[in-house]
């Protein structure tokens, strides 16, 4: 339940990355707590529950603090400590990551809004503030005018040369494309080149979820009947981590420190 990460116990981005008592050796994974934040708004949409968001929201204060003592000048998270993982592909996650520090702009304006609703205004116009930073950096220092999509990540500002469908399709999702950039990066993921690295199952919802939003229903079901034709094949009758069996890929800087 959602409800079992509003514990103080732990400090937010070093939760261990499953269920008490799965791992012997707890990782921590920071994406896990900032993907645990994004479903704070989602669940009061759905059920209006707002006792629960009363109960979640000191948690979600907590963690962008956390997030507050880890982002450089620009505003962005850089340089995550810990396991940095956010799917089984091989996207840059080294640096300030543009897919990392967009869930991070999300998660900021769902903090604003999430104010309101337990009476904290004056703190909600600080997350959304701090969202325009961070969107507003993310579109200035990511943007590659050649590639007319989004670099994956930069060190030292300056852009790591890696791309893929992770960071362009959360622009195309958290509007951080615009009508100017949309239509480019639309094509590329449509029709990806080959060192663009592709969304796993385990975060396909998101590709899913831009492409609904722009309403790109034919595009969406074509490439969920490419992607998952071999899963379906297989006679399994649960749904993959990764697109084979037996492999994944795993993210750039991925490794438990």
């Amino acid at each position: 339940p959602m409800s079992l990460c509003r514990s103080g116990e732990i400090p937010p981005g070093s939760d261990a990355s499953s269920a008490p008592g799965v791992e012997n050796s707890p990782r921590t994974i920071p994406q896990h707590a900032l993907v645990w934040a994004l479903r704070i708004r989602e669940h009061y949409e759905l059920y209006g529950e707002r006792d629960f968001v009363a109960e979640v929201y000191p948690a979600l204060r907590r963690l962008l603090r956390w997030c507050q003592r880890h982002t450089n000048q620009h505003g962005l998270l850089d340089e995550l400590p810990s396991w940095n993982w956010l799917d089984w592909s091989n996207l840059d996650l080294r640096g300030a990551s543009f897919a990392t520090n967009a869930i991070y702009m999300k998660i900021l304006r769902d903090a604003s809004y999430l104010a309101s609703v337990v009476g904290a205004a004056d703190e909600g116009r600080q997350w959304d503030e701090q969202a325009e930073r961070v969107a507003g950096s993310l579109r200035k220092l990511f943007w590659s005018g050649e590639k007319g999509i989004y670099w994956d990540s930069l060190i030292d500002d300056r852009p790591t040369g890696r791309i893929s469908e992770h960071s362009n399709y959360l622009a195309l999702l958290y509007g951080l494309a615009g009508p100017d950039r949309g239509s480019s990066i639309m094509k590329a993921v449509l029709a990806p080149p080959p060192e663009m690295a592709r969304i796993s199952p385990n975060f396909f919802l998101y590709l899913e979820y831009a492409l609904a939003a722009e309403n790109r229903i034919p595009e969406m079901l074509r490439i969920i009947r490419e992607r998952f034709s071999e899963m379906y094949r297989s006679g399994f009758d649960t749904v993959w981590e990764h697109w084979t069996f037996n492999g994944r890929l795993t993210p750039i800087n991925s490794i438990r420190e």
